[in-house]
């Protein structure tokens, strides 16, 4: 929504579903991960909260806002072994990319992505596995993006 019709309460919401959620699983999690010694976590940015676009106000600062506490937990949990990295997908064909460019111009849409298609749950997935993996043992505090080239735009 634009920022002119955003009022208190979808912000909240906004906020509620896409930061505080994080917040407390990473919370609920972190026995766990200091129990096995160490461990992965990977939250669900958006390329959204690393590039400004317009009637993204409480969705990009939301995005933002987990990528800033991805990387403070990276920061705060590394002497314990346990990473923190952030996944930020661009426009990933799901349901609600659909209901979101229903009334838009798709080929108008694509033409912001460098591969000028829209990318896969698999292909978000399959980050993710790489990044809880032995392989990323070294990456902790980074956001990646999985956005076909949108961020470039």
């Amino acid at each position: 929504a634009p920022f002119a019709e955003t009022g208190p309460a979808l912000w909240r919401q906004v906020m509620a579903v896409n930061l505080d959620g994080p917040f407390h699983v990473c919370n609920a999690a972190l026995p766990y991960l200091r129990a096995a010694g160490g461990g992965s976590i990977v939250n669900l940015a958006s390329a959204a909260g690393l590039t400004p676009r317009p009637n993204y106000s409480a969705y990009g600062a939301s995005k933002g806002g987990l990528i800033m506490f991805t990387r403070s937990l990276a920061l705060e949990l590394a002497a314990e072994n346990i990473r923190a990295n952030a996944v930020c997908p661009g426009a990933i064909e799901t349901p609600m990319l659909a209901a979101t460019i229903a009334d838009a111009n798709e080929a108008a849409i694509l033409a912001r992505y460098a591969l000028r298609r829209f990318g896969t749950a698999a292909e978000v997935a399959n980050l993710v596995l790489f990044l809880t993996s032995s392989e990323a043992s070294y990456v902790t505090g980074a956001a990646y993006t999985v956005d076909g080239g949108s961020v470039f735009h």
